[in-house]
C-alpha cells in the first residue's frame, strides 16, 4: 500500500512539474514581422515572420516561421517597462542602412531585456556621423 501511495505522488509530482515547464515555455512567446534585414546578436538575419521564444532569464531563440532562419540571442540586461501594459515589441537600432536587434520585450507584464551591442554595430556608430534611429516592431503574444 505504501508502495502505491508512494508511486501515485511520484507520478502526480512529474505532472505538475511538466504542466510547470510547459506553461513557462509558452509564456515569453511572440510572434512578429520584421520586414528588414537584420543583425540578432552577431548573427545577420533575413526579413521575414518570425517566432521569438525566451529560453531563460537572459536567452531567446529567434526562429522564422519558414524554418531557413533562427539564431539563439543573449540579452543579459534587464530594462524596466517605459508604462504598464506597454506591448510586446522588438527594439532595433538602425545605423546607416543597417538594423540591429538590441531590445526585446517579450511580456507586457514583465520587464525587457537588453542585447549587448554587437560589434558591426560599434564599428558602423564610429563610422557614421548620423545619429541612430529606434525601430519598434509590434510583436503578439502566441
Amino acid at each position: 500500500m505504501k508502495q502505491k501511495i508512494f508511486t501515485m505522488a511520484a507520478t502526480l509530482g512529474v505532472l505538475l512539474g511538466l504542466a510547470v515547464v510547459a506553461g513557462a515555455q509558452t509564456r515569453g512567446t511572440v510572434r512578429a514581422s520584421i520586414r528588414f534585414d537584420f543583425v540578432a546578436g552577431e548573427k545577420r538575419m533575413l526579413a521575414g515572420d518570425y517566432t521569438v521564444r525566451r529560453m531563460s532569464a537572459n536567452t531567446f531563440i529567434l526562429r522564422r516561421d519558414d524554418g531557413k532562419e533562427s539564431a539563439m540571442v543573449l540579452a543579459p540586461v534587464s530594462m524596466r517597462q517605459r508604462q504598464e501594459g506597454s506591448p510586446e515589441r522588438l527594439v532595433f537600432t538602425k545605423i546607416g542602412g543597417q538594423y540591429f536587434l538590441t531590445q526585446l520585450w517579450t511580456d507586457r507584464r514583465a520587464d525587457g531585456r537588453a542585447l549587448n551591442r554587437a560589434k558591426a554595430d560599434e564599428r558602423l556608430a564610429k563610422e557614421r556621423d548620423s545619429a541612430p534611429r529606434v525601430i519598434e516592431v509590434l510583436a503578439k503574444s502566441n
